[in-house]
């Protein structure tokens, strides 16, 4: 059924006046939804079809519902019961709410109702329209959250923003403007623009308020009036925005300046202070930009270089520098803006009639990441005091470094005159020990061996004590056997502790013995001061010497030592002044036990080179302990040997042919008994010119040269003789030196010029025969080898079992090592081959020292004695000598060239070579 709407008041029939077919027509013609409920059970009675397109619910499925509450969105239910009461209440309401649709959407409705009351007055109808409002809601959500955005934008900014009329009246702002002024919004809003910018500054404002709108946009810089009265400075961007049919608005913005303004006064106090800061430095100080133009510098800057500031700022060095300077300058800027950061330099100053003043400057680049080097800053520093001492300590030190060769020649020398008698004296004393065993007299024999072992002794020190003070103490690293050193020390002490009635014991646990790498002279040294103090200082009871060992890192052996006696022990305030020079803990103590008082200094500072300590423990009355850790490497299996002296040991040779040259008649007399007494064939000589006519004339096994002859010096001879045999194609006699010089620096000396072993004065008979045994020993096993096997090919000038020896058979180090001596043998020929068209450049000596080196390792024997023959002439400016004998070196490289290259081609080849034998056997390591 159809009721139409009305005010009026309706017949109490309990059915309203159904309408006529042609009205219901009109009515549901109409967009919009027409409906009817009745009251009070809010039913549904009547809707047009503008609610099916509306909703997109079938007119049919409605009536099923309950009521009309059904329809809506939960949340405007509240909305609907005011919209029913305000109808109820005034006979007429309206309302906007959401109701569901069909397919689970929302429409937004503009409901409007007239309530239609019955005959007695009770509300019987609510009839009315239902206008779709979604588009206009939504459009106007839009508008709210598009300006709700702004207004959070403006919000958020740190920047004030003002909005004002044509006017100057102010229509809206945001937070950051009411803080910044201190206002609340309802004082700005409707408030003029004069009424916030200070009275003496409303000029700014009219001048650009009427630039604004000829030019729509200003920016300026004004103060802001605060509402506390005070004033702050703000620059000001404003815009003029056009609206269609509205009136211009401005858009202001407005920045607080307070905190620009407070750094650019904290600059200006900070470039003051820097400036007055500056100019109290008394080092001058520049700085420029990176176009090399100064931007500044300090009074000293000024001072030195005799200009005023306006003479310096925006100037390049060019323009006021010295022109010597200048490269200088230029390279180190240039290098700042290839490499940003800092460099130093010395430059000189000619201070004219001052005289020259030296400087360091130091420069450092300033800039960032996005602009790169934007200049550099520099800093004088004055070092012409410094170089003045730096003169003054070179000279001194020179002076210093003369006088210390001067005492280290002074005493090799007196080494050598003292050590040339007492040769005679040892010698002898121990040939009238050995022949006359029954004698009266050989006591007196035996004193004269012991004081002169004494005497020896403590030439020794003295030496060792000069080289300690002239940092000149060097080591050796030599393989060694641990056990035979110990046993060589205690095997002669332990005589003479057994002479006093001592019981003498020393132990090598098996944890310590093999062979090491290191100084088994020092070593033995050091043994034989403290096994030799324990022995002297224990009257009665015990003296017992113990080694042994622990593994230490990387394969090494930490090796410790321990020497303990029953002796006199020492007092604790004398513990550690035994270790001073010439110090023996107490006057009455020297006097009962005489001594240099250097043993036991000079054997912490050897102790201490070898990377030990040592330690003392001892208690007066009850004896003492020295004990002292070393570490010690293996070392390489190849490269160990016998115990020292098993060679010496053997039976040795008869009918040597042996040449002793030696100048001092006692001597020669010494040596001639000792070699005689080997039943060997001795020729003499006095001379060097002598030795060489006796070597031309008569074929020798062995040579013994003196090295200290007038005229013609031991090595000289040993030169000639190397000469003689390669220009003869004969073989290679031995040579050994007789020399007193006992430095490690004569060995060297010996060895270099050929030499096959070195024998320092005095020479004792089991010295003489242990060197010369090993030595025709030696000479006699490389006799007997096998010729390599091969054919086509002559005598080689390399051995390659030498350099497997000293890699431990690591084959791919010998073949970097033999790759690296190839790759360096085209630029020392090039060096050779100008030093042979007399065309020097001062390589020579060194490219020589080379050859010597990488030919050692390569076993090219040959090759190193004559590299070291020349280099030895070339160190002595006698290049004109060593000339000639460069073809047969360069011959030489070109046969150890052809040889190691092969060696190598058949290794790549996959053939038997650096490991392996011809015949694919595996040669010993």
């Amino acid at each position: 059924m159809i009721f139409l709407p009305t005010r009026r008041r309706v017949s109490a029939s309990p059915v309203p006046k159904v309408l006529d077919f042609p009205l219901m027509d009109l009515l549901h013609s109409c967009p919009d939804p027409i409906w009817c409920i009745r009251l009070p059970d809010f039913k549904l009675v009547f809707l047009t079809l503008g609610a099916e397109r509306l909703l997109g619910i079938p007119l049919g499925e409605l009536p099923l519902r309950a009521s009309v509450g059904e329809l809506l969105v939960p949340e405007d239910l509240p909305l609907w019961k005011r919209f029913l009461q305000e109808a109820q209440e005034r006979g007429e309401a309206r309302a906007e709410l959401r109701v569901r649709r069909g397919d689970g959407g929302e429409v937004w409705l503009d409901l409007r109702g007239v309530l239609t009351r019955d005959e007695r007055g009770q509300p019987r109808y609510l009839t009315g329209i239902a206008v779709d409002v979604s588009d206009r809601r939504r459009a106007e959500d839009a508008l709210r959250r598009s300006e709700a955005r702004w207004r959070a934008v403006l919000n958020s900014t740190g920047d004030a923003f003002l909005m004002a009329d044509q006017g100057g009246a102010i229509t809206d702002c945001n937070e950051a403007f009411l803080r910044l002024g201190g206002y609340r919004k309802e004082e700005v809003l409707g408030l003029s623009l004069r009424r916030v910018v200070p009275e003496d500054q409303l000029g700014i404002l009219d001048y650009q308020w009427h630039l604004g709108a000829l030019q729509g946009q200003c920016d300026y810089e004004v103060d802001l009036l605060c509402r506390d009265g005070t004033r702050l400075p703000v620059w000001v961007q404003a815009d003029r925005v056009l609206q269609e049919g509205e009136p211009p608005l401005l858009f202001a913005f407005l920045r607080d300046l307070s905190a620009s303004r407070k750094v650019q006064e904290e600059q200006r106090h900070q470039v003051a202070f820097l400036r007055t800061l500056l100019d109290t430095i008394p080092s001058p100080v520049f700085y420029k930009d990176a176009q090399g133009r100064y931007l500044g510098c300090n009074r000293a800057f000024l001072d030195l270089v005799g200009r005023d500031l306006k003479e310096v700022e925006g100037r390049t060095a060019q323009e006021f520098l010295p022109a010597s300077l200048l490269p200088q300058v230029v390279r180190s800027d240039m290098e700042l803006l290839r490499h940003p950061g800092t460099l130093s330099f010395e430059t000189p100053w000619q201070a004219g009639k001052g005289g020259e003043r030296h400087f360091v400057v130091q420069k450092a680049s300033f800039g960032d990441e996005r602009e790169g080097v934007l200049g550099f800053v520099g800093v004088m520093v004055e070092i012409t005091e410094r170089k003045r001492m730096e003169e003054d300590l070179r000279e001194a030190r020179d002076r210093a470094e003369s006088s210390s060769e001067a005492k280290m020649a002074f005493l090799s020398h007196m080494s050598h005159e003292i050590r040339t008698p007492m040769n005679a004296i040892v010698g002898l004393s121990e040939l009238l020990l050995e022949e006359c065993p029954h004698d009266p007299q050989r006591e007196q024999l035996r004193l004269i061996r012991e004081a002169s072992g004494s005497l020896m002794e403590l030439l020794g020190d003295i030496l060792d004590l000069s080289k300690i003070e002239a940092g000149r103490l060097e080591l050796d690293h030599e393989p060694f056997d641990l056990e035979e050193t110990c046993r060589s020390v205690c095997s002669l002490l332990g005589m003479e502790a057994k002479r006093k009635g001592l019981v003498f014991s020393w132990d090598v646990a098996p944890s310590a013995q093999g062979f090491f790498l290191g100084d088994s002279f020092r070593l033995r040294q050091v043994l034989w001061n403290l096994v030799g103090n324990a022995v002297k200082f224990t009257e009665r009871g015990r003296v017992h010497v113990t080694a042994w060992g622990e593994q230490g890192e990387g394969g090494a052996r930490k090796v410790h030592f321990r020497v303990q006696d029953t002796g006199i022990g020492i007092l604790p305030v004398n513990l550690e002044r035994i270790f001073e020079y010439f110090s023996q803990g107490e006057t009455l103590l020297h006097r009962r036990f005489p001594g240099t008082g250097l043993g036991l200094s000079i054997s912490r500072h050897l102790v201490r080179a070898m990377g030990g300590e040592i330690l003392v423990a001892s208690e007066p009355g009850a004896g003492s302990v020295f004990s002292f850790s070393l570490v010690l490497s293996p070392a390489p299996e190849g490269v160990r040997s016998g115990r020292p002296g098993d060679e010496g040991s053997a039976p040795l040779p008869e009918g040597v042919r042996v040449l002793l040259a030696e100048d001092n008649p006692a001597n020669r007399k010494l040596m001639a008994a000792l070699l005689g007494r080997l039943h060997w064939q001795i020729r003499e000589a006095a001379t060097g010119e002598e030795a060489l006519r006796l070597f031309v004339r008569t074929p020798f096994d062995l040579v013994l040269l003196d090295i200290q002859m007038p005229e013609l010096d031991g090595l000289e001879v040993a030169r000639r003789i190397r000469a003689l045999e390669k220009a003869r194609s004969a073989g290679r006699v031995l040579l050994v030196a007789l020399t007193a010089f006992a430095t490690k620096e004569d060995r060297r000396r010996c060895l270099e010029v050929g030499m096959d072993e070195y024998l320092p004065k005095p020479v004792t008979p089991v010295e003489l025969r242990r060197t010369l045994g090993g030595l025709l020993s030696r000479r006699a096993s490389s006799e007997e080898e096998p010729e390599p096997r091969g054919e086509g090919r002559g005598t080689s000038v390399t051995d390659l079992e030498v350099l497997r020896a000293m890699t431990e058979g690591d084959e791919e180090l010998m073949r970097e090592f033999v790759e690296e001596f190839l790759q360096s043998l085209p630029e020392q020929r090039a060096v050779l081959d100008r030093a042979y068209r007399d065309q020097d450049e001062g390589e020579t000596a060194y490219v020589l020292h080379r050859l010597k080196g990488g030919a050692s390792y390569l076993g090219g024997r040959e090759m190193e004695s004559l590299s070291a023959d020349l280099m030895t002439l070339y160190r002595a400016g006698r290049g004109e000598e060593a000339r000639p004998r460069i073809p047969e070196l360069l011959g030489l490289l070109a046969r150890a060239e052809e040889e190691l290259r092969e060696e190598m081609e058949v290794a790549l080849s996959g053939a038997p070579s650096l490991r392996e034998g011809v015949d694919g056997e595996k040669l010993p390591q």
